[in-house]
């Protein structure tokens, strides 16, 4: 079994809870920037506690534009809530993001 990062490491079994790919078919979501994918999708997570975060918010918009998987993914139309999560997550090297990882998931979900 290979070992996941700390940063990456979800709660027991929540991972699989967002597993399967989804398909994006709104045109809206396939044109939003990196920038713009995160940020909608952080305020959406973290709902009105999203300004309380801010330097949070600038890691994961950075992570999203440095992150081609993630932007193809979503283009293309098709991928796992779960890989999202952990692709706006993968500069928060130093914080523990389980519950965050199971936020943005739930989030990209809807």
């Amino acid at each position: 079994m290979p070992v996941v990062p700390f940063h990456l490491t979800w709660k027991e079994g929540a991972r699989a809870q967002f597993d399967t790919a989804i398909v994006f078919e709104s045109a809206a979501v396939s044109r939003l920037t990196a920038r713009q994918l995160a940020k909608t999708v952080f305020k959406g997570a973290l709902a009105e506690h999203a300004g309380a975060f801010q330097v949070m918010e600038e890691e994961m918009v950075g992570a999203a534009e440095d992150n081609l998987l993630l932007r193809l993914s979503v283009t293309c139309g098709a991928v796992s809530p779960a890989e999202v999560a952990e692709q706006l997550v993968w500069r928060r090297v130093a914080h523990s993001n389980k519950n965050l990882l199971q936020l943005i998931a739930r989030w990209v979900k809807r």
